[in-house]
């Protein structure tokens, strides 16, 4: 089964949250639950009229076997934890 860039980050968050029981404090960006986030790099940035699936996709193919290269940031509880 091939995912959306958007389905696959999907599961990697709130999906992946709800599968180990944390879905009510993890997983998406909401009042109430902690934020662990990691900021990715878009090349050339967001186009006119793309959407975020597309640009999504497009850093995942830009970064591909390298995707360390493509993370600008990494916030765990909140609290800024490593920075490019």
């Amino acid at each position: 089964v091939e995912l959306s860039p958007l389905d696959a980050l999907r599961a990697a968050t709130l999906a992946g949250a709800k599968a180990i029981g944390e879905g009510a404090r993890r997983g998406a960006l909401c009042a109430g639950r902690q934020a662990d986030l990691v900021a990715l790099c878009i090349p050339g940035g967001l186009g006119r009229g793309e959407d975020l699936s597309a640009a999504f996709g497009r850093s995942l193919q830009a970064f591909e076997g390298r995707y360390g290269s493509a993370v600008a940031g990494v916030w765990l509880g909140g609290e800024l934890a490593e920075s490019v």
